[in-house]
């Protein structure tokens, strides 16, 4: 086992209980993310195959809960407010990493793909997808009537929309890779930067403006990582192998926004904005 297959337990375990605590999911998800999370975290600590992929199954089931739950919220609500759309939209995201997870357990490979960048997609949608959408979202409630100006509006369908394009970019076309991973590395920075900005005017405690911060600057590194290998792949001279700016990238994500971020949203639950 590598650092690298650590990323997606430590997501099943840490990054989607701290998100789905703020989705506002029934009482019934809350309590089943803790043993569909770990029963899918052990599916990594044993060979790819029928068994692996048959203990990845429960987290599978759970996330396509929360997806349904996301999609009856998006047929009730629309696409506005933005941030709600964003919240909804990740809780979608979480069902496509729960199933690119089954089949990086099972091991098989479809489209051609080799088996690290399966397990990457899996790892994409849990933290970019799932993780960086609730992150979103949870900034736009905290600016409340803020969240309306072009800017947060802006970055947050970066968010929103560069998760399946940069997924849709790495499998068909490097022109679309590029111009996602760009996309949303700057709408993720422009909203951790938001988060931070309005913890600095004084309108958080400083437990969760230490949280927003160390978040930005993790961001600023993992997205800044994402861009430049993006930029690099296409001109094809990669200066990082994947493994290791997987590692680099998705641990910055995961301690950074994923973590701190979010923990720095439960601290404050910041309201749904009435509209």
């Amino acid at each position: 086992m590598t650092l690298l297959d650590l990323i997606v337990p430590y997501a099943l375990l840490v990054v989607a209980p701290l998100g789905v605590s703020l989705a506002g999911l029934t009482q019934r998800s809350r309590k089943l993310v803790y043993p569909a999370g770990a029963v899918g975290a052990v599916s990594f600590f044993v060979d790819p195959g029928w068994m692996a992929a048959a203990l990845a199954i429960p987290w599978f089931l759970f996330t396509v809960e929360v997806a349904r739950q996301g999609v009856m919220r998006m047929l009730a609500l629309g696409m506005r407010p933005v941030e709600e759309f964003a919240l909804q939209a990740g809780m979608v995201y979480l069902a496509m990493g729960g199933f690119w997870m089954v089949l990086a357990r099972l091991g098989e490979r479809p489209l051609g793909l080799r088996d690290e960048m399966i397990l990457l997609t899996a790892i994409h949608f849990h933290y970019a997808g799932f993780a960086a959408c609730v992150f979103t979202a949870m900034t736009g409630r905290m600016l409340g009537e803020q969240a309306g100006p072009v800017l947060y509006r802006m970055a947050a369908w970066a968010v929103v929309g560069g998760t399946p394009l940069l997924a849709v970019g790495i499998a068909l076309s490097r022109w679309v890779e590029i111009a996602a991973a760009f996309g949303l590395a700057l709408g993720v920075v422009i909203v951790a930067g938001m988060a931070v900005l309005n913890a600095m005017l004084g309108r958080t405690s400083r437990a969760t403006s230490l949280c927003f911060s160390i978040a930005a600057a993790c961001t600023v590194i993992s997205m800044g990582l994402a861009a430049a290998y993006a930029v690099s792949e296409f001109q094809g001279a990669l200066w990082l192998p994947i493994p290791r700016m997987a590692v680099l990238h998705g641990s910055a994500n995961a301690l950074g926004l994923s973590t701190a971020g979010l923990l720095g949203y439960v601290l404050t639950r910041p309201a749904e904005r009435v509209t």
